[in-house]
């Protein structure tokens, strides 16, 4: 276990319990460090995560303008078409499991507001969440319904209703909240039975992280604070009152898609039958799942 000496970021706490299964803290297992945090894993549920919590200070300084037009992903605004389409296909392919009806969403992590249009285009009633000042300005340029709010005033004021949503989203969100659990049972209270909650997020239980190890770039503190397999990620809906319905991975294997290096297999297949085998047994390094809300949590 980590002597909180060996800090060297400004933090706002440290984790004394596992998020997912509440083991305490004599159960972490240091891995390496990143960034000045520490990820360390559960060695009661195998879950990945950063040993400190960033302050709210921290993680506003963080998500500025610099990190939306290319500091560490590509420009949002560059990749404005491809998110559209990208929405649209998904929103359409949702509603297989829907029945085709509308309703209201609430998206977690809204940014800059591309997929709330692309809902309200579809007939959705779309509202939006987001923490960041500059994100959620440009969203509301756009007339995207979005609420800047910090995400734990939030949860702590209910501003939701009960039962209120259809259906929830979280695009390469779940990653970034410092309590998965706090947040996924305050969805299910906002979201009717019945209603779907959809999210994509990292695997690292694909051999792709296992391969590279520290050297992955997607262990990304103070922005990815959690790190989920396909059986934690599970775990986390089943106890907050979801059940999957579906689940699937993206991503060929032994490709690392933020520094767009290949390794192995792109050296054998193409990136596209690398992407078409990896999926086909679901060892791709991102997931998508689709789960439904059964009981209240």
């Amino acid at each position: 276990m980590l002597n909180k000496n060996q800090k060297e970021v400004q933090t706002g706490s440290y984790r004394n319990n596992c998020d997912l299964c509440g083991a305490g803290n004599e159960y972490f297992e240091t891995l390496f460090e990143k960034s000045g945090y520490h990820i360390v894993k559960c060695g009661n549920c195998g879950l990945y995560f950063t040993y400190e919590i960033p302050s709210k200070e921290e993680l506003k300084n963080f998500y500025g303008k610099s990190y939306y037009e290319g500091e560490i992903y590509q420009s949002y605004s560059l990749l404005e078409d491809e998110k559209i389409r990208y929405y649209l296909r998904n929103l359409m392919y949702c509603e297989n499991f829907s029945g085709g009806k509308k309703g209201n969403i609430l998206e977690i992590g809204s940014a800059t507001g591309i997929f709330l249009l692309c809902a309200e285009f579809l007939g959705y009633n779309a509202t939006g969440v987001e923490i960041s000042d500059y994100a959620a300005d440009a969203a509301k340029k756009k007339n995207a319904n979005v609420i800047k709010m910090d995400l734990e005033d939030l949860v702590n004021n209910k501003v939701f209703e009960k039962e209120y949503f259809d259906f929830v989203f979280l695009w390469d969100c779940i990653e970034h909240l410092t309590s998965p659990s706090r947040w996924l049972k305050y969805l299910n209270f906002c979201t009717k039975t019945g209603g779907l909650i959809v999210l994509n997020t990292l695997n690292v239980s694909s051999p792709t992280v296992k391969y590279l190890k520290n050297k992955w770039s997607q262990y990304l503190p103070p922005g990815h604070l959690f790190y989920f397999s396909l059986n934690t990620l599970k775990k986390y809906l089943y106890n907050s009152g979801f059940s999957v319905l579906k689940l699937k991975t993206d991503g060929p294997l032994f490709y690392d898609d933020l520094t767009g290096k290949s390794y192995l297999l792109g050296k054998l297949f193409s990136r596209r039958l690398a992407q078409k085998i990896t999926n086909k047994l679901n060892l791709g390094y991102a997931q998508f799942i689709i789960a439904k809300k059964t009981r209240i949590a």
